[in-house]
């Protein structure tokens, strides 16, 4: 491994901030053959360092880089990223810059360089400095997934097998099986519900939610108490406890593969304050369908939508954009998600990478054309209210997020109703294959949230 040490030296333009070293790496070192390391050194009450860097391309103040990184998790007494998949050679110049939370506040360091095979340097123009900014980019929730189970404090189940409003095929139950933590990391993974309550109950009896878990969140659409055959899968679906108007929200997760599987992260909001949906709106931060074949809208996709409409009337094709993958699929590793939101407007990006933004402009209700505007008096409604955060994986639905047509093997069809359930579970020796294991499985390394 070609080591350089990014020295001591660096820490001369800001030896006079006594809190200089919460943000300024001990080494920033090119990995051979390929590949670069960060380090940050741990201290009291920082729990998160983020390292955002371009080659051989300026990074003025906070843009986003290149490649962005949060690190929610120290290695020993560091705060350690790695990346190699990035090639740096001899001369390249890698600028960057750093932010640490410590006790709630943030900490930045900008303008950084360095020169792969030269002398280290503390920055362009007059040097970065370390300056304490708790009101800049205040973190005001922080989930790493850290205990063993999903906390009930933070965190609520949704306990229904109404069907998501898309004909969905599957219950969502608090059930440990198929929601769990493993690794410091959120899993959700789908399976047959007779594999978890058995063949018999799946084809004679009835899911009683309220029975069997003690509650029922949703009684649409018999939601409550169905015959089992019409749910063939159990799955998890957790929302937060607490809403936000506005902010950053970063979420870094690894999308499922496998057939007809349908993870979704998303906001909807607290109150609905301007009544049932989509009035009061719906925020999608990402997602994907899980297959591998299905054209060009499998899991080599990914999409952001907002959902909004006065008038029984759903605007989203005004508010929708999707980005393909460079060289891969999205569930092969984990990426971050982020929604930046405020009165002005919202932009949604992956890793950096812009995969739609709109503006607020004259309001949504101009954008519309709405001639009268209803209860929408501020030109940011219906996003102008707290939202929560939810993470799910559903499977399959007979309303239309699976197209009929695209591909030949779909073995439903979506104006088969609630026989769309049977006939899907009926082939389930057919799309069960493309499920392997955990990679079935929506994975989410952490979740956090922003506030100016």
């Amino acid at each position: 491994m070609l080591v350089v040490e990014l020295l001591s030296i660096c820490l001369v333009v800001v030896a006079q901030v006594s809190y200089a070293n919460i943000a300024t790496p001990s080494r920033v070192v090119a990995l051979s053959p390929i590949g670069i390391e960060f380090a940050v050194p741990d201290s009291p009450g920082i729990s998160l360092v983020a390292f955002h860097y371009n080659i051989n391309k300026r990074l003025p103040r906070v843009k986003a880089g290149q490649w962005n990184y949060d690190i929610t998790r120290k290695t020993g007494n560091e705060w350690v990223h790695r990346n190699t998949a990035v090639s740096i050679r001899n001369g390249d110049t890698v600028y960057y810059w750093v932010f640490a939370i410590k006790n709630g506040g943030g900490y930045h360091l900008t303008d950084q360089k360095w020169t792969v095979g030269g002398a280290p340097s503390t920055g362009t123009g007059g040097g970065g400095s370390v300056i304490p900014q708790p009101g800049v980019s205040k973190v005001v929730f922080l989930e790493n997934f850290d205990a063993g189970s999903v906390d009930t404090k933070v965190w609520k189940y949704d306990v229904s097998g109404w069907g998501g409003g898309n004909g969905e095929f599957q219950a969502y139950t608090p059930d440990k099986r198929t929601t769990y933590i493993k690794d410091g990391k959120l899993v959700i993974l789908p399976k047959l519900t007779e594999d978890l309550l058995g063949n018999n109950f799946y084809q004679n009896e009835e899911f009683d939610f309220k029975k069997r878990y003690g509650t029922c969140t949703q009684d649409h659409n018999q939601g409550c108490k169905k015959p089992a055959k019409y749910l063939p899968m159990m799955s998890g679906r957790i929302s937060t406890i607490a809403a936000w108007r506005y902010g950053r929200f970063t979420i870094r997760a690894k999308m499922p593969r496998g057939d007809w599987l349908w993870p979704a992260i998303w906001l909807l909001p607290k109150d609905w304050f301007y009544g049932t949906w989509p009035k009061s709106g719906e925020i999608d931060i990402v997602e994907t369908r899980g297959n591998r074949a299905y054209g060009d809208i499998g899991i080599q996709s990914i999409g952001s939508t907002l959902h909004w409409g006065l008038y029984g009337d759903n605007q989203w094709g005004r508010t929708h954009g999707s980005v393909k993958a460079n060289s891969e699929v999205w569930g092969q590793q984990f990426h971050d998600y982020v929604l930046d939101w405020d009165a002005n407007g919202m932009k949604f990006t992956v890793d950096g990478r812009k995969m739609f933004q709109v503006s607020t402009g004259d309001g949504y209700c101009r954008k519309a054309g709405y001639q009268n505007c209803g209860a929408w008096k501020e030109r940011d409604a219906p996003f102008n209210k707290p939202f929560y955060i939810i993470l799910n994986v559903a499977v399959g639905g007979t309303g239309g997020f699976f197209p009929d047509g695209v591909v030949g093997n779909k073995p439903w069809k979506n104006s088969d109703g609630w026989n769309g359930a049977i006939n899907f579970y009926n082939a389930r020796n057919q799309w069960l294959k493309t499920w392997d294991g955990e990679e079935a499985a929506m994975q989410v390394d952490y979740v956090k949230v922003e506030k100016n």
